[in-house]
């Protein structure tokens, strides 16, 4: 028979074990958090020795971006020569690098979005001080 004494002992052990269970659940969400948050963390990237270097990178993209320009010019005003193509070999003997291993750091690079848009940005800035440079 069920008595009101034999429901609260039973409550008792079901408040205890939840509580125990509660504190483990607790204690693995926490861990689990803790175990994903250092796993997530930025490690270091280290670049393959068979790809450009990022201030290699720098310069030849920056010169390609000038390289671009002029070639549109050219096609602004008319010209049916294609100068793109001419800019480009201009700008990776310029920088003594071929077009294959340019094409596979930037490949390389393309995989590493975080160390490309740091290049981009470098560019960037490397661009506007050459504008302000030719605007004074």
């Amino acid at each position: 028979m069920i008595t009101i004494k034999s429901l609260k002992a039973l409550w008792v052990n079901v408040y205890c074990l939840t509580a125990v269970n509660m504190k483990k659940l607790l204690f693995g969400l926490l861990f689990l958090s803790v175990t994903t948050f250092i796993s997530c963390s930025k490690k270091k990237v280290v670049v393959p020795t068979d790809v450009l270097k990022s201030e290699k990178m720098i310069l030849i993209l920056t010169d390609i971006e000038i390289a671009e320009a002029s070639s549109n010019q050219h096609i602004i005003k008319g010209d049916s020569i294609n100068y793109g193509a001419a800019y480009l070999k201009f700008v990776f003997e310029k920088n003594k690098v071929q077009s294959a291993d340019f094409t596979y750091s930037m490949d390389w690079y393309a995989a590493h979005p975080e160390l490309l848009k740091i290049i981009y940005e470098e560019v960037v800035n490397d661009l506007s001080k050459k504008q302000s440079e030719v605007a004074n």
